[in-house]
């Protein structure tokens, strides 16, 4: 599966299908994500797709920058967690800034804390 931008849409294996997604943690770890990487928990890919969702919306926030300012082993990540929504028929749409979310402003920082 192949989501890629055209004009103004999106479109999965070369059509447009809607988005329905949902933006998602993993209930173990939630907003630390990255920093508590676990590939058992990160996301219960057939739970998401069974409310119909066929896209999830990643963040890739202040925990995504290790300390040392490397980014290849959370890459790595991001590519395992997008090659497995793909291999299930779903989109992986990656966003940079985590701002307001569940009721708590997220600093929108790429400094590790």
């Amino acid at each position: 599966m192949r989501t890629e931008a055209r004009g103004g849409l999106a479109l999965t294996d070369g059509s447009f299908k809607f988005p329905l997604g949902v933006k998602c943690w993993p209930r173990k770890t939630n907003v630390r994500m990255w920093r508590g990487w676990d590939e058992g928990a990160v996301l219960d890919i057939r739970a998401v797709k069974s409310i119909g969702a066929r896209a999830v919306r990643l963040f890739a926030g202040q925990d995504f920058v290790s300390a040392s300012g490397d980014l290849s082993q959370q890459l790595e990540r991001l590519r395992w967690l997008l090659d497995r929504l793909g291999d299930n028929g779903m989109a992986g749409f990656v966003t940079l800034l985590v701002g307001h979310m569940s009721g708590r402003n997220w600093a929108e920082s790429f400094s590790h804390q």
